[in-house]
Order: C-alpha cells, then structure tokens, then sequence
C-alpha cells in the first residue's frame, strides 16, 4: 500500500482533523504510528499520545486496507542502551469469502483431461491457425462476476 492510497483511506473513512494531517504525515513517514509504552512494552497510538496526551491502546479498524505493514523504532533502557524493534503487522481478509467450486475445465466445450491441482491438459496440433476456447467446468448452474475494489475482491452472482 502507498502512502497515497492509505491517506485516502483515512480521508474516505472521515478521519477528522487534526488526526487526517497527522495520520497522513505518518503514512509518509514523517509521524510516527505507534509508540512503545514503557517497561510493560506496550503499544499505544502515536497520534492519540501527540494530539492528546492520552496514552491510548494501539487499535486498528477492521476495514483497515489488506496488506503488510512495517513499523520500526528504537527502545532503550534505564541506562540508555537502544535496540532496534521492529513491528510487522499482516492485514488479511476474513476466511469467509466466497467458494468456488471447479470440477474440471473445458477446451472447445469438450473435457479436458487432468485436475486443478496438477493442472490440466491441452492437446494441440502446432497449427498456427487454431485457437482453443479454454474454460472451467463449474457445479453451479450461476455465472460468477469478480469486480475489483478498493478494499479487494467482490464477488456477485447472477442468474
């Protein structure tokens, strides 16, 4: 993710301000995200603890955009010595998304011989002149639509 498409996340979900500029300067780098809290280790929210002195739990949104985020820093200890910490937070999608169920596929409306997981077989001739209408062999009797989104995949069926 950009930092472009994350501030117009921020934007879209009606951050308001000050926290719009501060998060989006965080999204370039140049606020932090987080903050380590003391000897309990904690993580707290950058821009809650710089706005408003509140020392607030690290929290996330759950429509927050799917994808790796990597949030680095240094913590010392009482006598000054640092060490390099380093936060990877990975956003995925719920496991509840659709299911699509392919029982084989297809070449010029004939089976083809093979499986999804090993692959299937297209037996050619070499000619130049032929093309072949390849696809997959479904068990549901509704056509299925992918669209892309800002937020993923959606998917939509119609009859």
């Amino acid at each position: 993710m950009t930092p472009a498409e994350l501030e117009a996340y921020y934007t879209a979900r009606g951050v308001p301000e000050p926290y719009l500029t501060y998060l989006s300067a965080a999204a370039d780098g140049d606020n932090p995200f987080v903050y380590i809290k003391g000897s309990t280790v904690t993580l707290v929210g950058a821009a809650k603890h710089d706005i408003q002195s509140q020392d607030v739990d690290m929290t996330v949104p759950d429509n927050f955009p799917p994808g790796t985020y990597t949030v680095q820093g240094a913590i010392a200890d009482p006598a000054g010595n640092e060490t390099t910490v380093t936060l990877i937070l990975i956003v995925t999608v719920g496991a509840s998304g659709p299911v699509l169920t392919v029982t084989g596929a297809t070449a010029d409306g004939e089976a083809m011989g093979g499986t999804l997981e090993a692959g299937y077989i297209l037996p050619t001739t070499n000619d130049p002149a032929l093309d072949h209408l390849i696809q997959f062999a479904r068990t549901r009797p509704r056509m299925s639509r992918w669209t892309m989104s800002t937020s993923g995949c959606t998917w939509s069926t119609r009859p």
